[in-house]
C-alpha cells in the first residue's frame, strides 16, 4: 500500500464488514472516518464487492403490491371522489330566477330589425325566425325598456352559487 493512503489493513476489514452489513456508502465513510463516500465507492469496486451488497438493489421494488406507491390515474381518481364526496351535501337546487316585482310588462310592438330605431327596446321577443322586438322606450344609455333591462341585468353570483348550478346541472357524472 502506497504511504499516504487512508486505507489501512483495519480499515479495509471494518469497511467489507460494514459493507456485509448493507451499510450505504455514506454511511460506511461517516463510521470510518476520514474518507469520502466516493472513496468507499471506488474500495468497493477495486475490492470486486460491488456486485454482492443488499446498497444496490432497490428496495421498494420488494415490497408488496399494496404498498407501492398509486399510479397518477389512481391517485387522480382517488382525488375525484374526493372532491366528489365535498360537493355532495352541499349541492342544493337554486332558487327559481327572480321576476321584476314591481314592473308591469308591457305589451310587445312586435316590430322588426329594419323598423327599430334608436331608443327603442331592442329586446327580442320570439325563439325562433322571424324575429320581432319589444319597441318601447329604451332606458337612457341601454338598449333595453326598464321591464326588459331588469331581466337581462341579473345581481351578480358568486362562483359558488354557479358552481353548484352547474353541478346540478350535470348531475352526478363528474
Amino acid at each position: 500500500m502506497p504511504v499516504n493512503s487512508p486505507w489501512t489493513e483495519e480499515r479495509t476489514a471494518k469497511l467489507k464488514q460494514l459493507h456485509a452489513a448493507g451499510l450505504s456508502c455514506a454511511m460506511i465513510a461517516a463510521d470510518i472516518g476520514g474518507v469520502t463516500r466516493n472513496a468507499v465507492i471506488s474500495k468497493i469496486h477495486r475490492l470486486g464487492l460491488a456486485g454482492d451488497s443488499k446498497v444496490y438493489t432497490r428496495q421498494w421494488r420488494k415490497l408488496p403490491r399494496a404498498v407501492k406507491r398509486r399510479t397518477l390515474k389512481q391517485r387522480r381518481a382517488d382525488d375525484r371522489l374526493k372532491m366528489r364526496a365535498r360537493r355532495t351535501p352541499e349541492t342544493k337546487p337554486l332558487p327559481p330566477r327572480p321576476q321584476p316585482v314591481d314592473l308591469v310588462k308591457p305589451e310587445s310592438k312586435r316590430l322588426t330589425l329594419a323598423e327599430l330605431h334608436a331608443g327603442m327596446c331592442k329586446y327580442i321577443e320570439d325563439d325562433f325566425p322571424p324575429w320581432t322586438y319589444c319597441g318601447h322606450m329604451a332606458v337612457e344609455g341601454s338598449s333595453w325598456c326598464s321591464y326588459h333591462r331588469s331581466i337581462v341585468f341579473s345581481a351578480p353570483v358568486t362562483r359558488k352559487q354557479a358552481t353548484t348550478y352547474f353541478d346540478n346541472l350535470t348531475g352526478a357524472w363528474r
